[in-house]
């Protein structure tokens, strides 16, 4: 579930573990198109009352910013929700893989 899902990552990252996530999305969310690629989930929060993930992606650099997406910094924002959803839905590979020490 998605409830589960969000534990998970929150539980992790409490830890200082780190989350690795397979994105594959389109540049509503990152300023270009991924066939899919790993990236890493740096913190969840709440944002107008929507939870939201921050990752940090090696390619976002390399292109435009947009609403979602600070080439400067490399992150991306992206609703929990969406990406939960997109991965679930696409059939798409895993949703996260976390790595605990």
């Amino acid at each position: 579930s998605i409830d589960a899902y969000e534990k998970a990552i929150r539980g992790s990252l409490a830890q200082n573990s780190p989350v690795i996530i397979r994105i594959s999305f389109n540049k509503e969310f990152f300023p270009y198109s991924s066939s899919g690629h790993y990236s890493t989930i740096v913190s969840v929060y709440e944002k107008n009352g929507q939870t939201f993930v921050k990752l940090v992606d090696s390619f976002v650099n390399r292109y435009s910013s947009n609403a979602y997406a600070n080439c400067t910094t490399g992150e991306v924002e992206v609703p929990l929700s969406t990406l939960y959803y997109y991965n679930s839905y696409c059939g798409r590979s895993d949703r996260y893989v976390i790595y605990n020490p």
